[in-house]
Formats: C-alpha cells, sequence, structure tokens
C-alpha cells in the first residue's frame, strides 16, 4: 500500500496524508501499533529511506525517493520478464 501511495503521491504532503490513513485504518482493523510501525519501519529500511521515516525530508527529497522507487520496480519487471523467458526456454 506504501508502494502505491509513493506512485501515485507526487507530493510529500499527499504521501504523508495517504501514509496516516493507511496507519489509520489498518489500526481500525485491529492490527496493532507495534504491527503497524513495523511494517513502515520495513518499507523504509528495504527501500533505503529510513531518514524518510522521520518526516523531515523536503519535496526535492522525495521526488528522488520517488524516482529511486520506480527504478526498483522497473528493475524488478525486467527481472521477472528475463526470468520467464528463461523459463519458456528451459521448457522447450
Amino acid at each position: 500500500s506504501l508502494i502505491r501511495a509513493v506512485r501515485y503521491c507526487t507530493t510529500i504532503e499527499d504521501f504523508n496524508q495517504e501514509r496516516i490513513y493507511l496507519e489509520m485504518t489498518c489500526l481500525a482493523n485491529g492490527y496493532s501499533v507495534e504491527f503497524v510501525q513495523k511494517h513502515i519501519k520495513h518499507f523504509f529500511t528495504f527501500f533505503n529511506a529510513t531518514l524518510f521515516q522521520q518526516w523531515s525530508l523536503d519535496q526535492h527529497s522525495y521526488e528522488k525517493f520517488r524516482h529511486r522507487l520506480f527504478n526498483f520496480m522497473s528493475e524488478q519487471r525486467q527481472f521477472l520478464q528475463k526470468k520467464q523467458d528463461l523459463l519458456k526456454r528451459n521448457r522447450r
């Protein structure tokens, strides 16, 4: 959900609003604060953006973060395509 928020939120303000909404939704659905915090921390750690988790970044830093996330997603698609191509070749 946070990946989708970064993809669709072009400003840091919109992202923070969406992040808070997602957190509140999880809490309202019975997830513990610890569970929510753990997964948010994992998201930022995974994308090497732990400073961003402190909500101290400006719009420029957020745009760099978004660019990094889009690059990651593109690399993942390429990797999966290559994997599928290899599997198809091995079946022949």
